[in-house]
């Protein structure tokens, strides 16, 4: 990025602090297990990073798609990781899809006014990010929907344990790929599902909920097993340590950040003193989610993708790192903390 303008840096910067944004509900939970921690701080902070967890996937889709629309040369050739000016990005579709050229009304109106068909391509410029993330709202409700009929009590129970766990992960493959090549935001397609699928009131809820959780922890270890395995192949270790600078200034910044926000967080609902002071210590870790979307950054730039997830990656990794004893140092702090041990420090 040295050699390049000012915006090219504001374009990949908006994609880091968004990232920033990522929480890990997986860590959390762990750390919450550990400690038995259990209270109105720990409630809070479980109910934000869950909240924050699908903000990111919003604010992440949409933001990966502005800065693939705004035309912008990474390569200093002509064509670069935003893929060309945003008239052709828009009338290629982004990713290949013609918007006019294939009809003759659009491209009678592009050829007749080019002022009129320059505002039009801007306006489909800026809205195509959002119907990206609408319809994939709107996909991820239907399939939540579907994966619930997978979920229903098996009249044979016995071999419903042993089908069920694959019909998920068969779907849930199935729903990332088709929606994927459809253009569309997998991963919030399949966070929205699983909320859905895991959330619907009805008299066998609570039964599909428990069906639900049994089969992801089922094939959670395979899944973790590939997934961190790819993204350990796929990290350039001379990348990290050539930005490992660079990622300690993020990884300061950000811990900056969450502190003065959490402050402010908790000054607005009235959360006691105590919580102001130790809240931020709550939200560092990250994984999972920030390492796919990291990864889709790859996938949608090739020119700077890799090295911007390499740097992503190290930034990640710090605040796994930090964050779990973090979070133990807070949750002891506010006196929530529930684990045997401390039990019988307090006296029972």
């Amino acid at each position: 990025l040295s050699k390049l303008s000012a915006n090219h840096v504001y374009a990949v910067a908006s994609l880091a602090a968004t990232l920033g944004v990522a929480r890990s509900p997986a860590s959390a939970i762990a750390v919450l297990r550990e400690m038995e921690g259990r209270g109105p701080f720990c409630s809070l902070v479980m109910s934000v990073t869950v909240v924050k967890d699908v903000l990111v996937v919003v604010m992440f889709a949409i933001n990966l798609e502005m800065v693939a629309l705004s035309g912008l040369d990474f390569t200093g050739g002509g064509s670069g990781g935003g893929g060309g000016s945003l008239e052709e990005r828009v009338t290629s579709g982004g990713d290949g899809a013609s918007v006019h050229g294939s009809s003759p009304d659009a491209a009678g109106v592009h050829g007749s006014n080019p002022g009129d068909a320059s505002t039009l391509l801007t306006l489909v410029a800026f809205l195509h990010p959002i119907l990206s993330v609408a319809v994939s709202f709107a996909v991820g409700i239907a399939s939540g929907l579907l994966m619930g009929q997978l979920l229903k009590p098996a009249t044979r129970p016995a071999l419903g344990r042993v089908l069920r766990p694959t019909w998920v992960l068969m779907f849930a493959a199935a729903l990332f790929a088709g929606t994927r090549t459809l253009g569309l935001e997998p991963l919030l397609v399949c966070v929205v599902a699983g909320a859905v699928a895991a959330n619907r009131q009805h008299s066998t809820g609570d039964a599909e909920r428990e069906v639900l959780a049994a089969v992801i922890h089922a094939v959670m270890p395979g899944i973790n097993l590939v997934f961190f395995t790819l993204a350990g192949t796929a990290l350039h270790l001379s990348s990290v340590f050539n930005s490992a600078y660079i990622a300690a200034i993020i990884v300061a910044t950000r811990l900056v950040a969450l502190y003065c926000a959490a402050w402010v967080g908790c000054d607005l609902i009235g959360s006691p003193v105590e919580h102001k002071a130790v809240a931020w210590m709550g939200y560092v870790t990250q994984a999972g989610v920030a390492l796919g979307l990291a990864r889709t950054a790859v996938q949608r730039f090739p020119v700077w993708g890799q090295d911007f997830s390499d740097l992503m990656v190290a930034v990640i990794v710090c605040n796994q790192l930090v964050g779990p004893p973090l979070f133990r140092a807070a949750i002891i702090a506010v006196g929530e903390n529930y684990a045997a041990g401390e039990k019988g420090a307090r006296g029972g």
